[in-house]
């Protein structure tokens, strides 16, 4: 078994990793109607329906880097999509989820005498690809 390591699970944007990242997660959706009929036997009978990616993304704020908090925030202010890739990367089966999305969300915080960090949720526009 090859248990991946999460410092491997990265989150890019146009091919730039999205900087100082600290957590980072994907949640892949579909959405499905009940069609169920009498002649269903008794079973429930499901129809599929739209998919959809949400990804959320924490990390540390660097105000001299365009490529973290920043390109989020521009992005989410200016209602422009970004191709996101999510990629899990373990050395030899790399697996990645590939998408446009647009920031949904994007929140600073910076408490007393602590590091400034910044959080975003990315929700996917079109189709999704897995590779």
């Amino acid at each position: 078994m090859a248990i991946l390591n999460g410092t491997n699970v990265t989150v890019t944007s146009g091919g730039t990793a999205i900087a100082h990242t600290t957590d980072c997660s994907i949640s892949l959706n579909r959405e499905y109607i009940d069609v169920s009929t009498k002649d269903s036997g008794g079973a429930r009978a499901l129809l599929a329906r739209q998919k959809s990616v949400s990804i959320s993304i924490n990390g540390l704020v660097d105000t001299g880097s365009a490529s973290g908090h920043a390109v989020l925030s521009a992005a989410q202010l200016a209602g422009t999509a970004l191709t996101i890739v999510f990629d899990l990367d373990d050395g030899a089966n790399d697996e990645t989820y590939t998408c446009s999305c647009v920031c949904t969300s994007c929140e600073l915080s910076g408490g007393v005498e602590d590091a400034a960090t910044f959080s975003a949720t990315l929700e996917s526009t079109g189709d999704i690809t897995r590779a």
